[in-house]
């Protein structure tokens, strides 16, 4: 955050926003938020979005899901 500030905005504006959590990913290709619906969720991507910056929304899934969904078919 020391040599791109706008993680440590991005960071502040995904709390400020309601994120139980948010933090930068790795060595910085993403910055995430946790959020306890999509609807704030939603609201918050909107919120920092913008032409410079693309914003997703996703979903968790528990590890059976995830095991059942990523199976060969």
């Amino acid at each position: 955050a020391r040599r791109h500030p706008d993680i440590a905005r991005i960071v502040g504006a995904l709390q400020r926003l309601g994120s139980s959590c948010a933090a930068m990913s790795g060595s910085g290709s993403a910055v995430f938020g946790l959020f306890d619906t999509r609807t704030r969720a939603t609201a918050a991507a909107a919120a920092i979005g913008g032409r410079s910056r693309r914003t997703l929304v996703t979903r968790t899934v528990d590890r059976g899901t995830y095991r059942r969904l990523s199976r060969p078919h």
